[in-house]
């Protein structure tokens, strides 16, 4: 797994912890895994990246996007209603988004 250099983490939160487990399979499954956000100053100070339970995740170098965020849901949908996955919409079409959220995934 990489993080980009620019990538800040202050501390890993308890809840992040089953994503990483997760995006090791992933990894370990003969795909790359790229951090490319997570605590980092460009983020709003009052949302999940800043307090350390969201991560962004590159994907233009997934051959299938999809297939990993379904892994993600997959891994963690079952977890906590918490846990939520987004790619494909208006605001995660270049990236892959996965967080453990304060409200409840519906």
């Amino acid at each position: 797994m990489k993080l980009l250099a620019k990538v800040r983490v202050r501390e890993i939160k308890a809840s992040m912890v089953p994503v990483l487990e997760a995006l090791s399979i992933f990894e370990g499954s003969n795909h790359k895994v790229t951090i490319t956000g997570w605590q980092d100053l460009t983020y709003r100070s009052d949302g999940a990246h800043a307090d350390g339970r969201a991560i962004d995740l590159r994907t233009y170098d997934q051959p299938d996007p999809g297939m990993m965020a379904q892994f993600l849901k997959d891994a963690l949908y079952p977890l906590s209603p918490h846990y939520i996955v987004l790619w494909g919409d208006d605001e995660h079409h270049d990236h892959l988004h996965v967080g453990y959220h304060l409200e409840v995934r519906t």
